[in-house]
């Protein structure tokens, strides 16, 4: 799936693809892993300490909209310790040879 970024500073229509994360691969490395669920727990801790400009990118809206998608597991708008638990327990599964989904 791709995302089409239509803003440009001139106004003029300049498409640019990104890649749509998928559910939970942060950095979309194509594995959900402790990575992933260090970049969610830093997010949230930042935000937490009451930090008003975090981002999982260095300021492109669109691809920091398909990270925040990828990382709100639950779907509820926000990013919390249930997104972080709902990864950490994606893992564990995997590690233990099962095949997890996140409907579960």
């Amino acid at each position: 799936m791709y995302l089409c970024d239509q803003s440009s500073p001139s106004g003029v229509y300049n498409p640019q693809t990104y890649t749509v994360h998928p559910t939970g691969d942060i950095d979309n490395n194509e594995t959900v892993d402790t990575s992933d669920i260090f970049d969610v727990m830093y997010y949230v801790a930042r935000k937490g300490a009451g930090i008003e400009n975090v981002s999982f990118t260095d300021g492109n809206a669109v691809e920091e909209a398909a990270v925040f998608a990828a990382a709100d597991i639950d779907g509820n708008g926000k990013l919390d310790s249930t997104d972080v638990y709902y990864m950490m327990k994606y893992c564990a599964e995997k590690g233990a040879g099962l095949n997890p989904s996140w409907g579960d």
